[in-house]
């Protein structure tokens, strides 16, 4: 009972403290959006390099009761930057703060792309989850000792920090060249990639294979970077990127709730630390084709929002022709 209250006390926490940040940031910087998310999510990436070996060697040292503590307090540190971000609200455009809004818009389920991302987001930190929780595991069981495989977080931690303020500039174009940037055709195919170096993990039987896809994988992720923040803002509006960001993180909670349990359970039972990563590497092919649907779907979306605005504009004179009435014959 303890234990569940407890988890259920952190998810509600890391849940209050992430999404409204990104809400803000999202809306406070409209123009370079992509490149200040992937800086505000790199911060974890900076933070798992150290945390990723120092809790294996607290789990060590004060048992997991003690390690929890210890994490606990390098939590709080977040709440001084996090009452930072009060002022960033007043650097908001006036109209979108002033003007009456929904505190939840709910109009955002009627969108069939925005479900299939939704959906899309769920299966893909399902994925990312499921190879966080059995990488240590997995590099142990191929002979890796606990402080190289402990460190193997760190490694993909390093790349993605290194990569995302880069990546995180160039999707804030609108061009690159000739080439125009189209950051949900992006998503999906970094997302495949992902999917297909998770697959290819188990084939990896000594630590400069493991650590080798693990570059690769954090290069993907890196290439991903914040860009399901931006494509929330972008396709659905700023306005509603508080009621997009809750939804997409009621749907991401669900899902990898469900997924990473689920092959836990497999794995207690046949001990294969392999199947992980080929469960991992399907649903994140699985999450792809959601995005790539989403992206068709609005495409579809915005041309009928264009041709029913253009028709709207049109006066009576543009369709059809007025036609003057006859005059009578005058009476002689």
């Amino acid at each position: 009972m303890v234990k569940s209250q407890t988890v259920s006390f952190s998810g509600l926490g890391s849940c209050c403290a992430i999404a409204p940040v990104y809400a803000v940031v999202g809306q406070v910087f409209a123009k370079k959006r992509p490149l200040v998310n992937n800086i505000v999510i790199a911060g974890s990436a900076v933070a798992s390099i150290p945390l990723s070996i120092v809790a294996q060697l607290w789990i060590d040292w004060y048992g997991w009761r003690g390690s929890v503590l210890l994490v606990s307090g390098v939590l709080l540190q977040s709440l001084v930057s996090s009452v930072l971000t009060f002022n960033m609200a007043s650097r908001c455009d006036a109209e979108m703060f002033g003007k009456k809004r929904k505190l939840f818009d709910l109009s955002l389920l009627k969108s069939t792309s925005f479900l299939m991302f939704c959906v899309g987001c769920g299966f893909y930190y399902s994925a990312l989850t499921v190879v966080s929780v059995f990488l240590v595991r997995f590099a142990q069981s191929r002979g890796v000792s606990d402080l190289l495989a402990a460190g193997l977080p760190g490694i993909m931690g390093a790349v993605d920090t290194i990569l995302k303020p880069f990546t995180g500039y160039l999707l804030s174009l609108n061009k690159i060249g000739c080439c125009t940037v189209k950051r949900m055709l992006i998503l999906s195919g970094s997302v495949a990639a992902q999917a297909l170096t998770a697959f290819c993990l188990p084939f990896a039987y000594d630590y400069g294979g493991i650590v080798a896809c693990m570059v690769v994988y954090a290069a993907c992720i890196g290439l991903s970077g914040a860009l399901p923040l931006t494509v929330l803002a972008e396709l659905y509006g700023p306005e509603k990127l508080a009621t997009s960001l809750g939804l997409r993180s009621l749907s991401m909670g669900a899902f990898t709730l469900a997924v990473p349990s689920l092959i836990g359970c497999y794995v207690e039972q046949t001990k294969n630390y392999s199947i992980p990563f080929f469960a991992s590497g399907g649903v994140g092919f699985v999450a792809g084709l959601f995005f790539l649907l989403a992206n068709v779907c609005a495409d579809r979306n915005k041309k009928t929002t264009e041709i029913s605005s253009i028709s709207e504009k049109k006066g009576p004179t543009d369709e059809q022709p007025v036609l003057l009435e006859e005059a009578e014959p005058e009476k002689i």
